[in-house]
């Protein structure tokens, strides 16, 4: 019996077939629809509806529950729920519309996706709709062709004609595509707008359809909108394919989960039936997507391994199998509180995290999982602009269909809890010191943190995986905050009290600091109950270094260790735990700044101290307590920078950390250490081709950070001013010409004429001394144009140097194919104690800015004839704020 009725069936169905008429798009309005009941909204049927209110009691636009209506094709009575009725808001002076597009998505209760149709794959092409109304109701048919609207308005969609409700009749409009048949339709916020004829004709497929209606009185109701074609050769249907086969083996841990995922191809519908062992299954239990192209299967077990998975995807015109797939189920040990593999499931290219429960703030398209291996994955973050992303897991979103489930982990429930990954650079950008940091994250009452301190990824290679690991310590000199908004996170500072409660989410931070297009992979995260055997830190010879600054100026001391990360750090100075605040920054990291530096900080005792879970260790154990010496500078040095070794590190890094700038297309690496165990350093000014390349500080960027901060330099205010520098020839010297440069006013830059008298003959790592009075003349200068990269050298200056110096720095002009020249100790003196800069009045108050030098007092009277007295501890300051109110107010300096 069941034979002869499926016979029957397919004998209709090419019965309709051989009548040459093709249904390409139908909606019934909620015909078989349960889900549309009483007066729904169209929105529920995949429509959407422009300027026609939604609501009842009326004027509303929706799906009503009508009886006794007729099909005006079978004269057949049609079942509730399958008239549209609409009519127009109240004083609505412009037409409305609602429509459908191929992005709308399927409707409620089974309706339909409205897909691109190309007309050109047809005859006889039509639009037909079931209406019913007023016969003085206009409207009409509307399509988008090429992303744009158009509406024929020489057909009118019309009730009149029809008995009466509850009978419709039918209005078809046979699409043609010559110009002069279709008028512009722009979509307004609230209406549309029907413009003049368009032109050229229509070329593009349909992607969309809907009905215009005018601002009438009244409204119009709709029974179901078709879109039919006579198709005298019709292809036939395509047999199902599989086109992308699932990835397997895949790997899965005891109570966890996994994933198969195919993708099919052929005529449309397709369905899908997976099995195991040739036994079809069905969602529920542990399965689910069992009628899906993706299969998961939850809280699995050792049994589970056991078995063969398979999947049959059907059409009308025949099947494919795809089958041998299995689950590796690993046993997971006691100690793992949660592993996530990042399996790939396929099909080819980047998976998304959200698969394996895993969500992110960063930016689309810059992260997710690619194979690895046969159902192996690895998650790269990638980015060409500086960013910084957060990816997690937390107990809302890891329920377990990938890997363990993520639970709630209280750290006083463990002897230790241990985070571990495996990292490794994705590409060489990746690879440049200081491209890329990463940082363990956690959730904790609802508040993300991050590890102060990067993990020590090892950037040498690109490949093997290295693991790292991290063992939770809530102290508070362990973390800091992070802010996260949508796509948006940003590191913070240090929380105000170790971090307390349950750890309800975990991940990884990576900061892409450059425009590199640095890239960064990991894989294999795990947090385990394991006492992690960590090694204790070792300075070693890593010690902060002792230097000699003058009062006024400022001082950092750097420390490093090896040993287990995350390091903790605190500082000392004369045996008392510094704090941040005031003139100290660094306390807790790993460099130490103090600024503002007076004679009373001389001999002051240095000592670094660095933890982690393992011991500890501190930078006196081998040599002592390093040593900070301040002397007093003379009158008249107006501006030092010894570009002192913070260290502790062997390798080069940017000379912006005591404030001067490098413009050079070159990787800014540029302070080495020129002496074992001292805080003496270098620079070196390298080009390998030819260009300008500039090393300069300012008054913004050097501001007590090493040596004496840069000051406001008012040229008057000096009969005489000089500039020296330590430059020492080096590799290919003789390609090289070293200038100097100078900032004026905070604006224009000038570089001299002349350059500095470098013997480049031959290559010498001797340092010479090289000293330049400087002349203001117009002709000593040209104009200098500075940029991120380089120097841009200009015209002759248009006039004598005047104003303010605000900079000062070096240019090296390279030739032919590089060279390098070595400098150090950037000196500029000058004559006298200099003026006073007074600044801009702000908030009633105007700045006074000058050189400072302890030996220096800023003076004040209200009367030029009345004595004048000092004003306290401004000895060795720069700047001070001086109301502008009250009683007026004279000042000076004054040499003590």
């Amino acid at each position: 019996m069941k034979k002869i009725l499926s016979l029957a069936l397919l004998f209709g169905a090419l019965q309709l077939a051989n009548a040459g008429t093709t249904n390409i798009y139908v909606e019934n309005w909620g015909t078989g629809k349960s889900g549309v009941t009483g007066d729904g909204n169209i929105n529920t049927v995949g429509w959407t509806g422009l300027a026609i209110r939604q609501v009842n009691p009326g004027p509303f636009m929706g799906i009503f529950t009508g009886s006794g209506i007729n099909d005006p094709g079978t004269g057949a009575v049609l079942p509730a729920n399958t008239a549209y009725f609409t009519v127009l808001l109240p004083n609505q002076t412009a037409p409305g519309m609602f429509y459908t597009t191929d992005t709308s998505g399927a409707g409620a209760g089974g309706n339909s996706s409205f897909v691109d149709i190309n007309p050109t794959l047809y005859t006889n092409l039509s639009l037909s709709v079931e209406v019913q109304g007023n016969a003085t109701d206009t409207n009409y048919i509307a399509v988008r062709v090429g992303g744009s609207w158009y509406v024929a308005t020489s057909f009118s969609l019309s009730g009149g004609g029809t008995p009466g409700y509850p009978n419709f009749t039918n209005a078809t409009l046979i699409y043609t595509n010559p110009a002069n048949v279709w008028n512009t339709l722009t979509m307004n916020a609230t209406s549309v707008t029907i413009g003049s004829v368009t032109t050229p004709s229509l070329t593009a497929p349909i992607t969309g359809i809907g009905i215009v209606e005018l601002p009438t009185t009244a409204g119009l109701s709709y029974n179901q909108v078709t879109v039919t074609a006579f198709t005298p050769n019709a292809p036939p249907p395509t047999p199902a394919t599989i086109t992308a086969p699932a990835v397997t083996p895949q790997y899965a841990p005891v109570g966890g989960g996994a994933a198969f995922l195919v993708l099919a191809g052929g005529s449309q519908p397709l369905t899908y039936i997976w099995e195991t062992n040739g036994v079809p299954i069905h969602d529920g239990n542990k399965y689910l997507g069992t009628a899906t192209g993706t299969l998961t299967i939850t809280n699995i077990t050792p049994a589970d391994g056991l078995v063969s998975y398979s999947v049959i995807v059907t059409n009308i015109a025949g099947s494919a199998t795809n089958s041998g797939n299995t689950l590796n189920v690993q046993t997971v040990t006691s100690d793992i509180l949660y592993a996530e593999a990042f399996p790939y499931i396929g099909p080819n290219g980047n998976l998304a995290i959200t698969g394996v429960g895993w969500t992110n703030a960063a930016a689309a398209g810059s992260f997710g999982i690619f194979s690895a291996g046969p159902g192996l994955g690895d998650v790269f973050s990638f980015s060409s602009t500086a960013t910084t992303n957060l990816y997690y897991a937390t107990d809302a979103t890891d329920i377990g269909f990938s890997g363990l489930p993520f639970k709630d982990i209280n750290p006083a429930s463990y002897p230790a809890v241990t985070f571990l990954a495996n990292f490794v650079p994705g590409n060489a950008a990746g690879q440049v010191s200081g491209a890329i940091r990463v940082y363990w994250a956690v959730q904790m009452n609802g508040a993300w943190y991050a590890t102060a301190q990067p993990i020590p990824i090892t950037l040498t290679a690109l490949s093997p995986y290295l693991t790292n690991s991290f063992q939770f310590n809530p102290a508070v000199t362990n973390w800091v905050t992070v802010g996260v908004s949508g796509t948006t996170v940003a590191l913070g500072g240090q929380p105000s009290s170790p971090l307390s409660g349950n750890i309800t989410g975990a991940g990884l931070i990576v900061v892409h600091a450059d425009n590199t297009g640095s890239d960064m992979n990991f894989q294999d995260f795990e947090i385990s109950t394991n006492v992690f055997a960590g090694t204790a830190p070792s300075i070693g010879t890593s010690i902060p270094l002792a230097v000699t600054v003058y009062a006024g100026g400022g001082v950092s001391f750097g420390v490093a260790a090896t040993g287990t990360q995350p390091f903790g750090y605190y500082w000392t100075t004369n045996n008392v735990v510094v704090q941040n605040g005031g003139r100290i920054s660094g306390a807790n990291g790993p460099t130490l700044t103090i600024a503002n530096l007076t004679s009373n900080d001389d001999q002051m005792q240095i000592v670094a101290f660095v933890t982690n879970s393992a011991g500890s260790d501190n930078s006196a154990v081998n040599f002592g307590p390093t040593t900070l010496s301040v002397v007093n500078p003379p009158v008249g040095l107006i501006y030092t920078e010894a570009f002192p070794f913070v260290g502790p590190t062997v390798a080069n890094y940017p000379i912006g950390s005591i404030g001067w700038v490098q413009a050079n297309p070159s990787p800014q690496n540029v302070l080495f250490q020129t002496t074992t165990l001292a805080s003496s350093g270098a620079v070196f000014a390298f080009l390998g081709t030819p260009a300008t390349s500039l090393y300069y500080t300012t008054t913004a960027t050097d501001t007590n950070q090493a040596g004496l901060p840069f000051p406001n330099i008012n040229l008057a205010s000096y009969p005489s001013l000089s500039v020296s520098v330590d430059i020492a020839p080096s590799f290919a010297a003789s390609n090289v010409t070293a200038y100097l440069v100078v900032q004026l006013n905070n604006t224009n830059w000038y570089v001299a004429t002349s350059p500095l008298p470098v013997p480049t003959a031959s290559d010498s790592p001797t340092y010479s001394t090289y000293t330049t009075a400087l002349n203001l003349a117009a002709a000593n200068w040209h104009n200098l144009t500075v940029t991120s990269s380089g120097g841009i050298v200009g015209s002759v200056a248009a006039g004598k140097l005047s104003g303010v110096m605000t900079g000062a720095g070096l240019a090296f002009v390279t030739v032919r194919t590089g060279g390098t020249f070595n400098f150090s100790n950037f000196v500029i003196n000058g004559t006298g104690v200099g003026g006073i800069n007074p600044s801009a009045v702000v908030g009633g108050n105007m700045n006074l800015t000058w050189v400072g030098n302890p030996a220096v007092s800023l003076q004040s009277t209200t009367n030029l004839l009345s004595t004048w007295k000092d004003i306290p501890n401004t000895s060795g300051l720069y700047s001070k704020p001086v109301p502008v109110t009250g009683n007026q107010n004279f000042f000076r300096l004054v040499q003590h």
